[in-house]
């Protein structure tokens, strides 16, 4: 996505970080991704943040992407782009429930 040539562009419209404890130098850190909700036109992704080597996670944060049209800056009636979509998709956690 090129924001200066893309039909769309997505704009971060909210972020948060959760802190549980610190990580110093020359500790290594593994992150990882995902999607926690894709709807029509945006998504949220969290991250977390861990000691290498270890379990407990030292922080998580996120943000919400609303994907909107380059020029008039408000969502497509026809929600993200395809390709967009698809990607993203491979990153969304799939939750099911055990009833």
């Amino acid at each position: 996505m090129d924001p200066q040539s893309s039909k769309q562009i997505g704009l971060v419209v909210s972020s948060y970080c959760d802190f549980f404890g610190s990580v110093a130098y020359p500790s290594v850190l593994d992150l990882g991704l995902r999607a926690v909700n894709l709807s029509k036109s945006s998504v949220k992704y969290e991250v977390g943040v861990f000691e290498q080597g270890k379990e407990d996670v030292r922080a998580v944060g996120g943000s919400v992407h609303v994907f909107v049209e380059q020029k008039s800056r408000r969502p497509s009636n026809d929600g993200m782009e395809p390709a967009m979509r698809k990607g993203l998709t491979k990153l969304l956690e799939k939750v099911s429930a055990n009833l």
